[in-house]
């Protein structure tokens, strides 16, 4: 809810309830803030500042303590109607200047900018991890191929290696022909 509100009028809901406080009663502590909201100080710091910052709230030295800064809230965010005028009570909350609330949606623009490039180099790191991993796939298939080539080659010489061999022999030993083969010495004896 609170972003919703930073979004549509540039401040937070607690920023919205401190502004309104301090239009209502102007000059009050932090602690005196804190108190109408049930909360801490401490917790008030950093809206009290970033309002401060954005220059919807003034800080003010006491006179009579100088210990104590009043705030109070700056003319350019006070109602723009009088007090008896109807519109007044169907406003229920003047706004911040419009030059704060161009720089707050340009402000939420860069930063929804950057959300949206985080998340693309989110969707691009997550890509190359992938490639990364199907590279490794490739080259683990690629060295697999590779030591096959090998098997293969070596397997094709060894057979070159046979062949000649086996060549060399054949070429070496008398070459029978059973047409032209002399019949074997039969003995001399005549058959029975």
């Amino acid at each position: 809810m609170s972003q919703h509100i930073g979004q549509t009028i540039g401040v937070t809901g607690p920023q919205r309830l401190v502004i309104r406080l301090v239009g209502q009663k102007p000059r009050q502590t932090a602690s005196e803030i804190a108190a109408m909201l049930g909360k801490h100080p401490s917790t008030l710091t950093g809206v009290l500042a970033r309002l401060e910052e954005r220059g919807m709230l003034a800080r003010e030295t006491d006179a009579e303590d100088r210990r104590r800064a009043l705030r109070t809230r700056l003319d350019s965010l006070r109602p723009r109607f009088a007090p008896g005028d109807s519109a007044t009570r169907r406003q229920r909350f003047a706004g911040p200047p419009t030059d704060v609330l161009e720089r707050e949606r340009e402000a939420a623009a860069r930063e929804s900018t950057l959300g949206r490039r985080e998340q693309k180099l989110a969707l691009l790191e997550a890509e190359l991890r992938t490639s990364a991993i199907a590279l490794r796939d490739l080259e683990a298939e690629v060295r697999t191929r590779e030591t096959r080539l090998v098997a293969l080659r070596d397997y094709a010489i060894l057979m070159q290696r046979t062949f000649r061999r086996t060549k060399l022999k054949s070429q070496s030993a008398p070459e029978s022909d059973p047409t032209t083969a002399t019949p074997a010495k039969t003995s001399s004896a005549p058959p029975q």
